[in-house]
């Protein structure tokens, strides 16, 4: 029996999820995509602000993104500026066309909590509060955030490389190379647009074993993923259906001596006493290998091919018995093209309020 799944692009369908007093923070809060086009974050203190009184910028850009800044009380566009211009680095944002500031107010002592509710009621827009932020309504407790929006923008000489995103996996069985287990296809920036399964075990070696220990799932994949940071570095990052339903939790560990390389990642299963461990194994700075104990037990092994680019192109993936492995599964990778790029310009250009 086959199967497809298709998905939708998660930057198309924002979540105002903010929720003061929760470490857990949302990639839909980040940013709503405009593009396809991945972007990436600014090495250097280049992001610019556009005021609305400023002059736009001459230079050909894009329209990537609406960039919303959230803060609790009521705050000024200057106090807010700088946060915002440092969240659009982070992004990858060349400048950010500054549209609005506003104040909005809701009814509870939780913000997102009353969102999730669909406390629409509850939104008291135009509520300043007091010092503090809060105010009382009806005997409610009201607090107050201030909310700063921006256009994100991304210039178009600056875009010039998308072949390092992955435009499709095939996964096959190793002793039977002919048969295509599936065909998982990507959108440009790398979130999941389908998958066309052969039956109903293609299914669960995907969702159990390919993508599971995937490290793009794992780390680059923002789709119903929410993270923690501390300082500037990610530490933990969790997989959810809806923000109360977290289906996994992926807690990242570095290397002591090199504190920006990545050596193991811990993931729990929410309601299982499952624990998967993942080591990385690394070579001329590329993972050649990946050892994954679940419990105790080293179960699996995979050895990663790459190209002359660094791009990885194989995946093979090892059954481990009694210290014995068995090639299993191999997981081959196709890129997008350079030649393929002004096709995604074109889309954006074309996007209502480009003109």
């Amino acid at each position: 029996m086959k199967g497809h799944r298709l998905y939708l692009m998660s930057g198309l369908t924002i979540l105002i999820l903010f929720q003061h007093c929760a470490p857990i923070q949302y990639y839909q809060n980040d940013i709503l995509y405009f593009t396809e086009i991945p972007l990436k974050q600014q090495r250097q203190d280049y992001t610019r602000l556009y005021f609305p009184d400023d002059l736009k910028p001459e230079r050909p850009y894009i329209e990537a993104g609406l960039v919303r800044l959230v803060v609790k009380g009521n705050k000024g566009t200057r106090q807010m500026a700088e946060p915002l211009r440092a969240k659009a680095q982070r992004l990858g944002l060349d400048a950010v066309i500054l549209i609005q500031r506003s104040n909005e107010g809701v009814r509870g002592a939780n913000f997102g909590e009353a969102l999730a509710l669909g406390a629409v009621d509850g939104m008291v827009n135009g509520i300043v509060g007091q010092d503090a932020g809060v105010s009382s309504v009806d005997g409610f407790e009201t607090y107050a955030y201030s909310v700063l929006e921006g256009v994100g923008i991304k210039y178009l000489d600056n875009i010039r490389d998308i072949e390092k995103s992955v435009k499709s996996e095939k996964v096959y069985v190793a002793d039977d190379p002919g048969k295509l287990l599936y065909k998982k296809s990507f959108f440009l920036n790398g979130e999941t647009e389908s998958i066309d399964f052969d039956d109903q075990i293609a299914i669960h070696i995907h969702d159990n074993f390919v993508e599971a220990f995937s490290l793009h799932h794992l780390i680059n994949q923002q789709a119903n993923w929410g993270y923690k940071t501390y300082g500037n570095t990610v530490m933990n990052r969790i997989h959810y259906k809806t923000p109360d339903w977290k289906i996994k939790n992926a807690r990242f560990i570095y290397d002591g001596q090199h504190a920006s390389t990545l050596r193991k990642i811990v993931i729990r299963y929410t309601g299982k006493e499952r624990r998967d461990v993942i080591k990385l194994y690394r070579k001329l700075g590329v993972v050649e290998m990946k050892a994954i104990y679940q419990g105790a037990m080293l179960s699996f092994k995979e050895k990663l091919e790459y190209d002359d680019k660094d791009r990885l192109v194989t995946r093979k993936i090892f059954k481990m018995n009694d210290g014995v492995e068995t090639l299993w599964l191999i997981a081959d990778y196709d890129y997008y093209k350079n030649s393929e790029l002004q096709k995604y310009l074109k889309k954006a250009e074309d996007k209502p309020g480009n003109e």
